[in-house]
């Protein structure tokens, strides 16, 4: 089984406990040096790209794509500028998985011992170049108020500080402090700025410097929905965040059994068994199953072997996945391997499968692809078919990617699951996410390493359920009416 996505933390979590020193602003470190760095890194270390490589009008629209890349960070080379084209030339890839973000482990937060220091910091150069707005913050906050949480505009709350997040122009809004308890941040000053590229996707600009940090801003692009900004750790007004088990299990009547599972992180994998064994009882004695994968963003493979076994009806076809085999990527594995070593509480056994894979790699040419395990697979055959449950209802929705969508997959093949809700993310192309840095640290870079030669069918467009569940629908009532 195959690990697929490495789960991020926010940058809500990351940055106000990471007080390191920037790098010094050298040649290296500025935003065409990022951009060539970033693309040459991918170029050799990508899969997706291999094959971009291999066809000649692919690869001629992505040289074109890459020149004009070039010649927008030439023209405006401006921290959160850079980042938003980073991240323009890694959607060129095809490939859901890559991607680059800003690295919250460069930036430094200045200590300030005393109100003068704070006082001198607020009246420099830096500190004053950002914008503040003349605002009735009173009559802001009474016309925010009233917004609905599916409005992108309205209150956001973190533990010290409400924004205001308004309309500005065509698909633009920006968001001003109206109360805080911080000391760094005044009335009016612009803490967000946002640009709408779809639905409910945003470039979304931080002004982090206005909260001592060396760096101007964090830049990101992000889905926003259901008044969450959860990578800054903003929530809207009224709502709060909470912290939900990754796993739930309840009964839902007699006949019926419902299990939730928002996650197949690897490192949850002890656990994800502790939870499979403590139900596994309940789940066979009743004839109808709903497992809910809404939000499942995925993890490793291995995490869902025992769900399998409750589905099962005969042979399951798996997919053939192939490494590609670069010295940088090698490093990356046998970091991955020391690091399930360490912690084989957290992973079980799964250091003796990476540690043979590994072995795997260094005996193949450099710059190639090779079977991720050196045969193709055979069909999945498990001894028994379980009396109950006789129905599964399966639910995914957008936020179902990766390993939640290869669950997906193999649930398809059994004649006892009924899939419903909305087309799923579609991250099933490309997998085992490996993490660098660009120079001076300043981005972090996630790439794929392995390719997948059915499920790239998929990816960009997710899989379709059999039943699309309306909107304003109840999704497990929805679900307990199919299993009638």
């Amino acid at each position: 089984m195959h690990t697929r996505l490495l789960r991020l933390k926010s940058f809500a979590t990351l940055c106000f406990t990471l007080l390191l020193p920037i790098l010094s602003s050298a040649q290296s470190c500025d935003c065409s040096a990022q951009f060539q760095f970033i693309k040459t890194y991918f170029e050799t270390n990508n899969p997706s790209f291999q094959t971009i490589k291999k066809d000649p009008n692919q690869y001629k629209k992505y040289e074109a794509a890459v020149q004009k890349t070039e010649r927008k960070i030439a023209k405006e080379p401006a921290n959160a500028n850079c980042t938003f084209a980073l991240e323009d030339y890694v959607s060129l890839l095809h490939d859901h998985h890559s991607s680059v973000e800003q690295n919250p482990g460069a930036m430094h937060r200045a200590k300030m011992h005393s109100e003068a220091e704070l006082d001198s910091f607020k009246k420099s150069t830096f500190y004053q170049s950002f914008e503040k707005l003349a605002v009735d913050t009173t009559k802001l906050l009474e016309s925010l108020a009233q917004k609905d949480v599916s409005d992108i505009e309205g209150l956001y709350l973190n533990h010290e500080t409400t924004v205001g997040i308004y309309k500005t122009g065509k698909n633009k809004y920006k968001g001003v402090v109206l109360r805080t308890k911080t000391k760094f941040l005044e009335l009016g000053q612009v803490m967000f700025e946002l640009k709408r590229i779809s639905e409910d996707r945003y470039q979304v600009t931080y002004n982090l410097g206005l909260l001592g940090f060396s760096v101007r801003s964090h830049a990101k692009t992000m889905t926003i929905n259901d008044g969450h900004i959860y990578y800054y750790g903003y929530s809207k007004s009224g709502k709060h965040f909470e912290e939900k088990k990754p796993f739930e299990f309840k009964s839902l009547n007699d006949s019926t059994n419902y299990m939730r599972i928002s996650t197949f992180n690897g490192a949850l994998t002890m656990q994800l068994d502790t939870f499979y064994e403590a139900h596994d009882a309940v789940i066979r004695s009743k004839p109808n199953l709903i497992i809910d994968l809404r939000d499942n963003g995925g993890g490793a493979d291995r995490c869902f072997v025992p769900l399998v076994h409750y589905l099962y009806t005969g042979p399951i076809m798996s997919d053939t996945v192939d490494i590609w085999v670069t010295p940088e990527n090698i490093r990356r594995y046998q970091e991955i391997l020391e690091e399930q070593q360490q912690n084989k509480d957290k992973y079980g056994n799964a250091a003796t499968t990476m540690g043979a894979r590994l072995e795997q790699m260094k005996r193949a040419p450099s710059n190639s692809f090779i079977l991720m395990d050196e045969k193709a697979p055979e069909p999945w055959t498990i001894d028994s078919i379980y009396t109950n449950p006789k129905k599964v209802v399966l639910l995914y929705n957008k936020g179902t990617a990766s390993s939640g969508e290869a669950f997906i997959w193999y649930a398809m093949q059994s004649k006892k699951v009924i899939t419903a809700g909305e087309n799923s993310g579609g991250y099933m192309g490309f997998g085992n996410v490996m993490e660098s840095f660009s120079p001076c640290d300043l981005y972090k870079i996630y790439n794929t390493t392995t390719r997948y030669r059915n499920f790239s069918h998929y990816e960009y467009v997710g899989i379709e359920p059999q039943h699309k569940i309306p909107a304003g629908k109840d999704w497990i009532e929805y679900a307990k009416e199919l299993l009638k």
